[in-house]
């Protein structure tokens, strides 16, 4: 396994939630920092957990090794 996704199983995810919390830092703005692991809870249950079990479902044990290999974020 290479790239990104040898480190992370959701790097989309990971990313923005990483450039709004700087995005909040540059702004000086403490409240768009504060949300962001918020806004990542929200996504979590929203999109990550159903995808997971989709792909669960979709791929079977390969996903499952996958899944115990990598971390969901870091």
């Amino acid at each position: 396994m290479k790239g990104i996704y040898h480190h992370t199983r959701h790097p989309l995810y990971l990313g923005v939630t990483t450039f709004q919390f700087g995005l909040g830092i540059l702004l000086g703005n403490l409240w768009i920092s504060i949300l962001a692991p918020v806004a990542l809870a929200i996504v979590h249950f929203i999109a990550v957990r159903p995808e997971e079990g989709y792909l669960a479902d979709r791929f079977g044990e390969s996903y499952l090794r996958y899944k115990a290999e990598v971390r969901r974020y870091i």
